[in-house]
């Protein structure tokens, strides 16, 4: 249930700065001035007087006369709070962290540039129009002002300066900051562009088919596990549960055929050499570890729209929690933009925004409302291309269909502090690009430690290479990369657009000016219109050949490495008025047009919904080529999104902000929704096979394990049961000061433990021992799931889950048998062993980091929460945390227990929560409220929701509510660097306050900022 928290309101007369007279328009009455100034500066960058009101926790909001006023006051505010983070942002979007961080930093920067960051910073900024170049100079003048009074001392330090200034060995903070330009907020756009939806997915996926290629030589019933590895695994991509957030929109299979796929739809054409494609996988790998991201892109976030006709008093209401990785400071920062009250703009805008960025990401402007989740659809697209050398010995040109196309060698310099012993000083390393316009990523040759081994070394993503033919096949191949985001020029313009959008309509037009967001956007507004789209900047990609049934031709498939000596590469264009040109008649600029990309607009079901799954229906008969159009895929599942489904509807004609919020507060177990069953009907197979005699083979082995644990089990088996009856709830049932247990949460709790301990042993105990490659699609934990899914459904006579490694011998998947072992085990033997491992591990003792169990059988004393627990660590440490020596000096810049205590007074001697590293949450895999993953030891985490949004459009004013994982300051000593995350663990909120008359109900002070 939401508890909206709000503060009492400080207005308390007499507490005045000194400052300037206020010089108000005496025409235009200005109701702020009911709130106690509390503070006042002068700014060199302003023209007239801004007015920035605090509500609870510290939430600014900022009201100016004029763009340009507002975006200088916007910098100002934001920078105090969070001006490290920004500058790491735009650096990391720029290339230029080596300045602060040495030689630490040098490899993100030759990643940055190499892929093209700087060169979408450079383009975003020379497409800017004057009106707009002057906002972005005013915001940096912002910052400048706030780095000015560092300077001399009127205003302390960012935190993370301070306590890393002389390890990155300088004599004061203040040295590490450097003035802001228009540049630096084109690096921040960079990084937004890139986090969105960069992608390099096809690089690993050739990897994966390389390997599968000799996948289950030497091993038992080889042909069925090489089978099962490619159409049980690789190529099974239809989800569990029919979601799609376009609902009906170019449905192409009304349902998931049984049949196994007659032949791959992932077919490679000529292979590059082993060691190129590894370093192209490594530096992958090292771009999939972005900002905000863990890898799993996308792994929790939802956001959904109701319509009028299912809330409660006829509005749309929005909700939106994106997940990313929980970073202290909060990767998005509360910011309130306004115009219209003090001035004559279009400006009236609340929500949040990544610092550094002069907009609002997400929110509402009181006529329309958007939130997002990660797409993940196919903009990306790599190349096996082949190397002609020139006379020094260096690449000189690539092939394309007979023709020496030559290379672009682009000098980069590169800036190196002194840091972690490095030599300062400019590193000049050259990037390259093929004509074009590919960046490459990877190039066959001899590794070297630089051009002093060999003068033809070239620098690719980091490695010094000698190009040459390491495979003897006469041929030196390279990978390179096209991407949408290399045309990115005008998103923060498009953004400013949805800021001021009148409804979904026109906010979707402005959506159609950015090539690269790369996001399912839920978008609401005060007509009742509710609308889902994900459009970008999607090729048409009609140079690349197909089959008769729409499959790439080999070479030609764009999830793998495309032939570059054969097919061009694509490139999105704009019209004249900065919008994407779908270019019909250029097979090199085609893009699918809006109207063509999925989307729904006021459904008959009455909402919308995105939990990172499906756009749309392609996936559903297990194929992507057979559609009028290809955007990517697969997708991720709808373990969460059946569930948001499933209380939207049980919920029609109630919803509200509170019904939103607390769907975004839902923990039931999706896992166990979906294996617990299974569990339970085996541990009732497995009691009647331990009252039998003579039993051999599996059964014997099931009643073996059974009794060997009996008065556990059977336990375990109860505690189950009750818990599978009362809905299965994954609680935490630790008592902290945010969450106080009833004795139904501590039944739920520990059934909870039992079976999350047992979920991991069952499914490492079907594929561990496989050696299977890394071909769970579209990652590890969702697909692994929904291939357990699909086994476990599997069994049983005349394989009626169709399943290519089904074993007529045994009526289920021949993964289910253990390699390495002489007995022939089954599903019901691994699910009875699985419980027996969990229950002796749950007893073990505690172990310093709690990886271990409770160190006790007594199994009332297991509560999940002492195990699950959630961790908010230092976004620097997080961000260039590859280098130990810098993730321990930015290490205590966190949110712990020691910053707020679990209880008071705290835990102490003999509690089981003293030396908790983390908080106790409830909630585990695929949960609505995302909370981790599925392990065996380990279940603390670091990513969930960075913000919980819910806001309902009514005309006559919206409102709604936020948390953030945080607060709103990155300075450990303030009051408001961790109020939000005591409010966001107990899944409260506080209110958006959007009307002049809320935020003068809710203000705590009033800072004047005057010329």
């Amino acid at each position: 249930m939401l508890r909206s928290s709000t503060l009492v309101v400080i207005a308390v007369l007499g507490i005045l700065t000194s400052g300037c007279p206020e010089t108000e328009d005496e025409t235009r009455p200005n109701p702020l001035l009911e709130v106690p100034e509390s503070a006042s500066w002068s700014l060199p960058c302003l023209q007239q007087p801004v007015h920035v009101v605090r509500t609870e926790h510290d939430v600014p909001h900022i009201y100016a006369e004029t763009e340009q006023d507002l975006a200088c006051a916007q910098g100002f505010v934001t920078a105090r709070d969070r001006f490290f983070q920004m500058d790491l942002i735009a650096r990391a979007g720029l290339g230029t962290v080596a300045e602060i961080f040495g030689g630490g930093g040098l490899s993100s920067d030759i990643d940055t540039r190499s892929r093209g960051g700087r060169m979408i910073a450079d383009q975003l900024l020379e497409s800017t129009t004057s009106e707009e170049r002057a906002t972005w100079t005013a915001y940096a003048d912002g910052v400048n002002a706030y780095i000015d009074r560092v300077r001399s001392g009127e205003f302390p330090p960012p935190a993370e300066l301070e306590a890393s200034y002389l390890f990155l060995g300088v004599e004061s903070p203040a040295d590490l900051m450097v003035d802001w330009g228009p540049l630096h907020l084109a690096g921040v756009a960079s990084t937004v562009n890139f986090v969105s939806g960069f992608e390099t997915t096809d690089i690993k996926n050739q990897e994966k088919v390389d390997q599968l290629a000799d996948y289950g030589t030497g091993l038992p019933e080889s042909q069925l596990r090489h089978d099962g590895a490619v159409y049980d695994i690789w190529e099974n991509i239809a989800p569990v549960y029919p979601a799609a957030s376009g609902h009906d929109f170019g449905q192409s299979a009304e349902a998931r055929e049984a049949d196994v796929p007659r032949r791959p739809t992932l077919v490679s054409g000529p292979r590059v050499e082993q060691a190129t494609l590894s370093r192209a996988v490594a530096v992958a790998e090292r771009l999939d570890r972005r900002p905000g991201r863990t890898g799993e892109p996308g792994f929790g976030s939802n956001a959904w729209a109701i319509g009028p006709e299912l809330t409660e008093d006829g509005v749309a209401v929005l909700g939106s929690d994106g997940h990313l990785a929980l970073t202290v400071p909060a990767f998005l920062y509360n910011t309130h933009l306004d115009t219209q009250l003090l001035g004559d703009g279009d400006m009236h805008a609340i929500g949040i925004t990544i610092a550094g960025a002069p907009m609002i990401g997400l929110g509402t402007n009181g006529r329309v409302a958007w939130g997002h989740t990660s797409q993940v659809s196919d903009i990306n697209d790599y190349y096996r291309d082949e190397v002609v050398l020139g006379s020094d010995g260096r690449p000189a040109a690539t092939l394309f269909q007979g023709d020496e196309i030559p290379l672009v060698e682009v000098a980069e310099d590169y800036a190196v502090s002194a840091a972690l012993g490095a030599t300062a000083g400019i590193q000049s390393i050259s990037r390259w690009v093929t004509g074009q316009g590919r960046p490459v990523f990877s190039l066959e040759g001899a590794s070297v430690d630089g051009p002093e081994d060999n003068p033809a070394a070239v620098n690719i993503f980091g490695s010094w290479i000698v190009a040459g033919d390491q495979d003897a096949d006469g041929v030196i191949t390279a990978i390179t990369g096209a991407a949408s985001h290399f045309s990115e020029r005008h998103m923060v313009r498009h953004v400013r657009g949805w800021e001021t959008a009148d409804d979904v309509d026109e906010w979707a037009q402005h959506l159609a000016g950015m090539t690269s967001y790369s996001q399912h956007f839920i978008v609401a507004d005060t007509a009742g219109n509710i609308l889902y789209t994900g459009f970008q900047g999607m090729p048409c990609r009609s140079y690349l050949p197909k089959e008769a049934d729409g499959t790439p031709v080999a070479g030609a498939n764009p999830q793998l490495l495309i032939d570059g000596t054969l097919y061009p590469s694509f490139e999105v264009t704009y019209d004249t008025a900065g919008f994407i040109d779908p270019a019909p008649d250029s097979d090199l600029n085609c893009t699918v047009p809006y109207e063509a990309y999925p989307h729904a607009r006021n459904p008959d079901a009455g909402y919308v919904v995105n939990s990172n799954n499906a756009p749309w229906y392609a996936a559903w008969d297990n194929n992507l080529w057979n559609d009028s159009v290809y955007i990517g895929g697969p997708w991720y599942g709808t373990w969460r999104s059946s569930r948001i489904i499933e209380l939207i509807e049980e919920g029609a004609g109630t919803h509200s902000v509170e019904t939103v919020s607390n769907i975004q507060a839902d923990h039931r177990s999706r896992m166990a929704t979906e294996f617990l069953p299974l569990l339970l009907d085996t541990l009732e197979r497995a009691a009647e096979l331990a009252n039998e005699d003579e039993l051999i083979g599996t059964e014997a082995r099931i009643a073996a394990a059974y009794t060997s644990r009996l008065s556990a089990i059977e336990e375990a088996h109860g505690r189950l049961t009750d818990w599978n009856e009362r809905g299965r709830v994954a609680a935490s049932g630790v008592e902290t000061f945010y969450d106080t247990p009833s004795a139904t949460d501590v039944q739920d709790s520990i059934a909870t433990t039992i079976f999350n301990a047992w979920m991991g042993r069952f499914q490492n105990a079907v594929f561990d021992d496989e050696g299977l490659p890394s071909i769970f699609r579209p990652t590890s934990s969702y697909g692994k799931t929904r291939t357990l899914k699909a086994l476990v459904d599997g069994v049983g006579a005349d394989n009626p889950g169709g399943l290519a490694s089904w074993n007529p011998a045994t009526g289920e998947s021949a993964f289910f048998d253990v390699v390495g072992t002489d007995e022939k085990e089954s599903r019901d033997e691994l699910v009875i062993v699985a419980l027996v491992d969990a229950l002796d591990y749950l007893a073990t003792p505690f172990g310093g980091d709690r990886s271990g169990g409770y160190n006790t059988t007594d199994q009332s004393q297991w509560l999940w929460g002492l195990k699950h627990f959630v961790h908010f660590d230092s976004f620097v440490a997080r961000e260039i945390g590859d280098d130990p020596l810098i993730a321990s000096v930015f290490s205590d810049i966190s949110i712990t227990p020691a910053v707020l205590p679990l209880a008071d007074p705290p835990p102490s001697f003999g509690d089981a929560r003293l030396g908790l590293p983390g908080f106790p949450r409830p909630g585990d895999a695929f949960s609505i409220d995302a909370a981790g993953g599925i392990g065996t030891h380990n279940y603390g985490y670091g990513s969930g929701p960075v913000m919980r949004m819910s806001i309902a459009m009514d005309p006559d004013g919206i409102r709604g509510v936020n948390v953030l994982p945080g607060g709103q300051s990155a300075q450990p000593d303030s009051p408001f660097f961790a109020d939000q995350a005591a409010l966001w663990l107990a899944n409260e909120a506080f209110p958006i306050r959007f009307a002049v008359d809320d935020v003068i109900a809710g203000a705590t002070g009033r800072e004047v900022l005057s010329p």
